[in-house]
């Protein structure tokens, strides 16, 4: 049996030695309707399945369910102890830009004298 293939058809050629003849039958499988059911098949599979995983209702359920997942509501003491040292840090950088703005201006003052 040999099988050729021509263009997505499978052409299927059979030959059977009978009494000292050869006879090759041929067998077409598929055809063109066989070719649009597939191509309808490749085109809207991919379709089906943006329309169906991308309705808001299942976006949202999974984006808040992962949101919550990966990031845990914080309790409220926890929140102020990082309000607190967000408020220290913004105090030791005022600190040190004040520190430098003096002495900025004390290297200016003995420059003019």
């Amino acid at each position: 049996m040999v099988v050729i293939f021509l263009t997505s058809v499978v052409v299927t050629l059979t030959s059977v030695w009978d009494s000292g003849q050869l006879y090759v039958y041929v067998i077409k499988m598929g055809g063109w309707k066989l070719e649009i059911g597939k191509m309808a098949m490749y085109v809207s599979f991919p379709v089906i399945l943006f329309y169906f995983f991308n309705q808001p209702k299942y976006f949202e359920d999974w984006v808040v369910r992962m949101r919550r997942e990966l990031y845990p509501p914080l309790d409220k003491m926890h929140k102020q102890e990082i309000e607190e040292c967000i408020r220290r840090i913004h105090e030791r950088k005022e600190k040190e830009l004040f520190k430098d703005l003096e002495e900025e201006e004390e290297r200016e003052m003995h420059k003019k004298l």
